[in-house]
């Protein structure tokens, strides 16, 4: 049997399953009982016999250690074609069947929010994305396009995300930079989003400088969070959302979501961007104006995004 992508060993603890079902899972598995780290180490393919047993304590009926394979994507693990009735498929579904007994319980994982390079370290990803690259989200597109011709290679913002699988009872955690700066009247700010899944819910600490949080419900109802460190905003599902960097620093935020949200950033490009503007005024501060390009959403369109949803 061979599980393909990069896969990880876990040590799971205080998890008691009948003694029977963990000799099963390491006569089908792996055969040894000898350690052995290479192959998790090495990435790449992964092969049943290479999993190991950490460490197996008996008590009569129950063990309360023992190893478990899992994948960074667990669903292409449990779900990749097999033919039925072989070998190949009865080994498999015995691992199947006690991985998924354990819930997909996942590995604590200890990761450090470094408060002055703004970075989650240890991370499992994220992007960068570039003035250049922000074309239509703001208003002011004459000013957008004079400031592109020099800056289109600028940092704008940055995401660092620690991401520990894509089912639904995880959570993914990160940390959103923004750079300061405006176009026109209008402050540097990230394309913003709905979650592909809308019903997810989202939270933004503030780590770092004076940003705004902008929500628009489906039906264009707005309300902006000012936030300053240690504040805590909570985004409801169904509220589109995005950051605005109102301060002469990075507006830095660290978020957490479910894992199978998604991202949906076509509603914002549908709809010209948000009913309201995060713009400066005179003497310094901001406020919200109209923005004259919004396109409402339509009663047919909201609810086909709550469709989506419930399917």
């Amino acid at each position: 049997m061979v599980f393909r992508g990069h896969c990880v060993v876990l040590l799971l603890t205080s998890i008691r399953q009948p003694f029977s079902a963990v000799k099963r899972f390491v006569v089908a598995a792996t055969r040894t009982t000898r350690i052995d780290n290479r192959s998790h180490e090495r990435g790449g393919e992964f092969r049943a016999s290479d999993v190991s047993l950490l460490e197996l304590g008996s008590y009569a009926n129950n063990v309360n250690k023992f190893c478990c394979i899992t994948t960074v994507n667990r669903q292409s693990w449990l779900g990749r074609p097999r033919k039925r009735g072989s070998l190949h498929d009865s080994l498999f579904a015995q691992l199947t069947s006690i991985a998924m007994s354990l819930s997909n319980v996942l590995s604590p994982f200890l990761a450090f929010v470094n408060s002055e390079t703004l970075q989650i370290q240890p991370n499992t990803g994220g992007y960068k994305k570039y003035f250049g690259e922000l074309g239509g989200i703001y208003a002011d597109q004459a000013a957008f396009g004079q400031l592109a011709e020099s800056f289109a290679d600028a940092l704008a913002y940055r995401v660092d995300e620690a991401r520990f699988s894509d089912q639904g009872n995880d959570l993914i955690t990160g940390i959103s930079v923004l750079e300061p700066g405006k176009v026109g009247q209008e402050f540097f700010m990230t394309r913003g989003h709905l979650h592909q899944r809308a019903d997810r819910p989202e939270t933004y600490y503030c780590l770092a400088g004076h940003g705004v949080l902008l929500l628009e419900s489906l039906a264009g109802e707005v309300k902006a969070m000012e936030m300053r460190p240690g504040s805590l905003v909570y985004v409801p599902p169904f509220w589109v959302h995005r950051s605005v960097n109102v301060g002469e620093i990075v507006f830095a935020t660290l978020f957490s979501y479910p894992a199978d949200a998604g991202q949906d950033f076509e509603i914002v490009r549908q709809a010209k961007g948000f009913r309201q503007l995060v713009v400066s005024v005179d003497g310094g501060g901001w406020k919200l104006a109209l923005n004259p390009h919004y396109r409402p959403r339509t009663t047919e369109e909201i609810e086909a995004y709550v469709a989506r949803t419930q399917s």
